[in-house]
């Protein structure tokens, strides 16, 4: 929702094009498929600059599920066998190596339900590798859920590859949420 920011994180200008349009050019050096998940009343919004054919909207049978777990379990349910990639539209600095540590940790390390950074304090949950059947496990088993939407909760059901992160990397995974920042 950007309450914090104000304003949608994702369309904020960014040199040339918008943030969400940046992050996706880095991403899009490493997969071929790249979805984005927007709220139906986004779209107007985001057929600006992406093709709706790649929209996945927030499910409203997720009763009392938002913010970003309402955006993972909808791809989920959408894509219930897959592991999957996610980036934040907050995550402007991101680069082609800190996607290729993800994914290099997920080509040598399997049976995890999710592949995230931990910056030495904290795992960061908007930047990784999901299963999306674990998030769905985690959601229909999970009466809780509704009540505690946040990605960390949910990590402590799951099983986790925590990928220590050096410092200098740690600072492109820093999310911008204020307008200041």
């Amino acid at each position: 929702m950007s309450r914090r920011m104000g304003r949608d994180k994702g369309l904020i200008p960014d040199g040339n094009d918008v943030r969400i349009k940046k992050i996706y050019d880095v991403l899009s050096r490493s997969f071929h498929d790249i979805y984005l998940s927007i709220r139906n009343d986004q779209k107007d919004l985001y057929q600006k600059f992406f093709s709706e054919s790649i929209f996945i909207y927030d499910q409203k049978k997720f009763v009392g599920i938002k913010g970003p777990l309402l955006g993972l379990v909808s791809f989920s349910e959408r894509f219930p066998g897959a592991y999957f990639f996610v980036s934040a539209c907050d995550l402007p600095d991101i680069t082609q190596d800190l996607t290729d540590c993800i994914l290099n940790s997920f080509s040598h390390e399997s049976g995890y339900d999710a592949y995230i950074f931990w910056n030495s304090e904290k795992r960061e949950p908007l930047f990784g590798i999901y299963n999306a059947e674990a998030i769905l496990r985690y959601v229909q088993g999970n009466s809780a859920a509704a009540q505690d939407c946040s990605l960390q909760s949910m990590l402590k059901t799951m099983k986790v590859l925590e990928i220590s992160i050096s410092a200098n990397m740690r600072d492109l995974l820093k999310n911008y949420n204020f307008p200041d920042s």
